[in-house]
């Protein structure tokens, strides 16, 4: 499975850090500049380090979320999961008679379903940071 396919968007990675979050993650989307090639996106190990590559740079954009790290940081109790082996054809997160997320992509729901949280008051950053810190 592409990597992508693992992580959150940027968006939600940018939302994710302005409401708070510990960037202290496994990945972040970086541009990457060459002297030889056009900069281009890419997403990199948030611990990388360049050592000997003096034609090569990158600039941290957005930290990259992984579904394991997103879904330590939800709170469970609050949320319903319904998984595309039911009658959908995505992942369908929720709250009985409060709010519901549909998405194709499990990790992309789960970041819309911790913004939500966050948000709407249902969960602190506090919890969410501590319970990325203890991952």
């Amino acid at each position: 499975m592409k990597l992508e396919n693992q992580v959150c968007t940027e968006s939600q990675g940018y939302k994710l850090e302005q409401l708070g979050v510990s960037t202290d993650c496994l990945f972040c989307y970086c541009m990457v500049s060459t002297s030889f090639e056009k900069d281009r996106k890419g997403i990199l190990p948030t611990k990388w380090e360049i050592v000997g590559l003096s034609y090569l740079a990158t600039t941290r954009i957005a930290p990259a979320y992984t579904a394991a790290e997103l879904g330590i940081m939800i709170n469970w109790d609050l949320v319903f999961v319904s998984s595309p082996y039911s009658n959908r054809q995505g992942w369908v997160f929720g709250a009985i008679n409060d709010w519901q997320i549909e998405n194709k992509n499990e990790t992309i729901g789960r970041g819309d379903v911790l913004i939500y949280l966050l948000e709407s008051r249902k969960m602190k950053v506090e919890e969410v940071n501590k319970a990325l810190l203890n991952f």
